[in-house]
């Protein structure tokens, strides 16, 4: 179904007059501008309706985080067409994702909003995504078969995912808390600013519950490289200040697992910087209270 097709259908069944503005410049297939009267929008949409689940699931998520300055856009139109089509249609935010590398200013504010998921689990949590249980199966169980992407692709790989494995084992039979929110790609390009200031935090479809430690293990292990020393430094204290060593070990290691596995089969020429960040890393957990990361 071609967009302008869609865009009638949506202001049929929703009452709206929505028209087509454009592509959005540097967005993927199904993200549009569009616009009623003076309040501008983007439409999203795309094949296979189980993601309109996971949309609905994130809303009612992201509905309290906004009663407590946790800003997310809201959903104008929210559903399903002909062709096994889903759609969502948002509020527009004026905004840029954060820039790399990653700047102080900017790591106050993923500190400041991963706080604000802190204790915030919902009360329905059989139909959100558990992300402790998770990404303790990434590291344990093969989940999402991560872990046999490293196994198989080289010999550099493999020696890293034994390591890995052999430094989590100790924690094989730990339970991670799920009391706090978990965006689950809690990364800068999620996260808009404007003139210096947070203004959204976007792409929360992947919402669920866990331990927030899960985000920022995510933001330290894959902008490795994008954060000066102090930085690192910095946002390794908070993820040890918020965490017990079997969350912060399985939760690192885990996001080690996903990073590498994603460059195997994205972008093969990073793969040996990410293999030698891993490496950084695991050798600070080793050191055990395992914070310096320089």
């Amino acid at each position: 179904m071609d967009v302008a097709t869609l865009l009638v259908r949506i202001n049929e069944r929703h009452g709206r007059t929505f028209s087509l503005v454009g592509r959005c410049e540097g967005g993927t297939r199904g993200a549009y501008e569009v616009a009623e009267r003076d309040e501008r929008a983007i439409l999203k949409f795309g094949a296979g309706q189980g993601w309109l689940t996971r949309l609905r699931r994130a809303e009612s998520i992201a509905e309290p985080l906004r009663a407590v300055s946790y800003p997310t856009p809201r959903n104008l139109a929210l559903g399903t067409a002909p062709g096994d089509i889903w759609y969502q249609i948002q509020e527009f935010i004026s905004g840029t994702p954060m820039s790399s590398p990653l700047s102080p200013a900017n790591l106050e504010i993923l500190i400041a909003l991963n706080d604000l998921q802190a204790d915030r689990r919902p009360e329905a949590t059989e139909e959100y995504p558990d992300w402790s249980s998770y990404i303790h199966d990434v590291v344990f169980a093969n989940e999402s078969g991560w872990a046999g992407t490293l196994q198989a692709h080289s010999q550099a790989t493999r020696r890293l995912l034994a390591a890995l494995q052999s430094t989590a084992a100790a924690y094989d039979d730990a339970e991670l808390p799920n009391t706090d929110i978990v965006h689950g790609d809690f990364l800068p390009g999620n996260v808009l600013v404007h003139d210096g200031r947070l203004a959204a935090v976007i792409d929360t479809m992947a919402m669920g519950y866990g331990t927030r430690v899960h985000d920022l293990a995510r933001v330290l292990v894959w902008l490795y490289d994008d954060m000066a020393a102090p930085l690192r430094q910095q946002l390794a204290e908070r993820v040890a200040a918020i965490s017990t060593p079997a969350m912060r070990t399985i939760c690192l290691i885990g996001e080690i697992i996903d990073v590498i596995a994603f460059m195997i089969e994205h972008h093969p020429r990073a793969i040996e910087r990410h293999v030698q960040n891993g490496w950084a890393i695991l050798n600070d957990l080793d050191r055990q209270g395992a914070v310096h990361c320089g």
